[in-house]
């Protein structure tokens, strides 16, 4: 899983030069934008030092930096509940 977590962050950032680890494991169980989701995955945490174009493949249009989460979100839940994990480990690794 981490292979294709490093796959990802690299076609869907640029990143080129990072480093990235497991932060926690998650479960979603019922209805999300009127369809019933059922899953689990693991979300990784990853400290980048070099973003690079996106490479050509890419499914992203461009990558922004943002000092607070932007209101418009993919998974507003989901993404809201693992931020605060995030920000610990960032502070744990003291970045």
């Amino acid at each position: 899983m981490l292979n294709a977590a490093k796959r990802e962050l690299f076609e869907e950032t640029g990143a080129l030069d990072f480093d990235i680890q497991p932060l926690c494991d998650y479960a979603l169980a019922g209805y999300f934008k009127g369809k019933d989701v059922t899953g689990n995955s693991q979300v990784f945490f990853a400290n980048i030092r070099i973003l690079g174009d996106l490479p050509a493949h890419s499914e992203m249009e461009h990558v922004r930096l943002f000092d607070s989460p932007p209101s418009e979100l993919t998974y507003p839940t989901l993404t809201h509940e693992l931020l605060p994990l995030a920000i610990q480990k960032k502070e744990s690794l003291g970045l």
